[in-house]
């Protein structure tokens, strides 16, 4: 069975929050650990955070940077799969890929070519091929929900 949900803003506010949420989720967990150690615990020696501490990998970081600017039909997408191969109670049987799409590419005064496509492709926002577990998402990103688990 598959259960589908889908959620559509027409702010691009909504959008650039929940984006920020998942660019910038693990920097709370980061300030929360500096200031119990008194220093900067979570970075390597070239001063930049480990891929597996955050869900939008550095590369991805990197081009939002230079074009920050999400167009018409911006899509962020969570895929949540299953893994009946693992033990119930494992973190590895539920894997998440966080997909993300600028949205429109052209320019609408541009006439279109008959094979162009007009949205970016969805991209993954973690490291390709390593795809998050729920376990690890849910920490992300529960400092920001509402309430917390068991609070419901």
């Amino acid at each position: 069975r598959r259960v589908r949900t889908r959620l559509y803003f027409t702010s691009e506010s909504h959008i650039q929050t929940l984006m920020n949420v998942l660019r910038y989720c693990h920097c709370v967990k980061d300030a929360r650990t500096q200031s119990q150690s008194g220093g900067d615990s979570t970075s390597t020696s070239s001063g930049e955070k480990g891929t597996a501490d955050r869900i939008v990998c550095p590369e991805v970081e990197r081009r939002l940077r230079v074009q920050p600017i999400f167009d018409y039909l911006t899509q962020i997408v969570f895929r949540l799969y299953e893994d009946k191969r693992q033990p119930q109670k494992s973190p590895e049987r539920y894997r998440v890929e966080v997909l993300f799409s600028p949205g429109a590419a052209r320019d609408p005064s541009v006439p279109r070519a008959v094979d162009a496509s007009e949205l970016e492709p969805l991209e993954p926002l973690h490291e390709p091929g390593r795809p998050l577990t729920y376990a690890r998402l849910q920490e992300l990103l529960t400092p920001f929900s509402a309430s917390s688990p068991g609070e419901q």
